[in-house]
């Protein structure tokens, strides 16, 4: 019988990494939480970090990668999609809704905690995916009803989210930190390249047009709002609506699919 090859040793610089960031263990975890990020958002981010347990220091790392990625990332397909316009584009109207009320802030609010008692009763220890399952059974079941809080609720959670976000940012430290990183930066460089790549070569194939697969993938990476963003500063407004429920649809199912990615996966590697 033949022997078995030693294992091959990580490289230094990704030992080095996940040593900074708390060992091998939070590799997979951060990867799984990236995940999460471009395929939904940062409540996605925050749901499978949390129920990983992510370290926060691989938490902040994590935020500062993303946000480099993201800064060339909306740019560049912005510029992808220069003029390519829909025509009529001028007639046409995005439809928008009314804007958020105190009425509706607060039934927004009372709802999310009701939301966030009753996940934690069902499952303390996986309390922000059964949240994210109820709150989708929740709007499917009733969308007519739960409509007028999407505004204000949007305008809430974003508020909330944005005020983590930046809390955790400045738990990250000293900047010069980064280069401790260089792996991950290489590794979501990686899940770009082959998200956008796979997005325009396929979606080509399927004959989609170059402005429902940009917005398909800024849906993914960006979430709903940034994809309708995009769909009118380019003209796009009768592609505003599929955008926001592809993003949304990135929304309800990034968790689950991530955090199956990561324990039946990522953390076997």
């Amino acid at each position: 019988m033949g022997t078995r090859p030693p294992p091959r040793e990580a490289s230094p610089q990704l030992k080095g990494a996940c040593a900074t960031l708390g060992g091998a263990e939070e590799a997979w975890k951060l990867a799984a939480a990236l995940c999460a990020k471009n395929i939904g958002g940062g409540l996605n981010y925050v749901a499978v970090a949390a129920t990983t347990g992510l370290g926060p220091s691989a938490f902040a790392a994590g935020l500062v990668i993303d946000n480099a990625f993201g800064l060339l990332y909306f740019p560049l397909v912005s510029w992808l999609g220069r003029g390519q316009r829909e025509e009529g584009a001028g007639q046409a109207e995005a439809q928008r809704a009314a804007p958020p009320t105190l009425e509706h802030g607060l039934g927004a609010l009372a709802l999310s905690c009701a939301v966030v008692a009753a996940s934690r009763a069902l499952s303390p220890a996986n309390a922000l995916p059964i949240a994210t399952l109820l709150t989708v059974c929740a709007a499917t079941a009733a969308p007519a009803a739960l409509s007028q809080l999407v505004p204000a609720a949007e305008l809430l959670g974003s508020s909330l989210l944005y005020l983590f976000f930046a809390t955790a940012g400045a738990s990250a430290g000293d900047p010069g930190r980064a280069a401790a990183y260089l792996p991950f930066f290489g590794f979501l460089g990686i899940l770009y390249a082959v998200h956008l790549g796979m997005t325009l070569l396929g979606g080509r194939a399927a004959r989609f047009s170059d402005p429902e697969l940009l917005l398909a993938s800024n849906a993914a990476i960006g979430g709903p709002a940034t994809a309708a963003a995009l769909a009118e500063g380019q003209g796009w407004p009768s592609l505003r609506t599929p955008a926001i429920v592809a993003g949304n649809l990135g929304n309800a199912v990034a968790t689950f699919f991530s955090l199956a990615l990561g324990y039946g996966l990522l953390s076997k590697l």
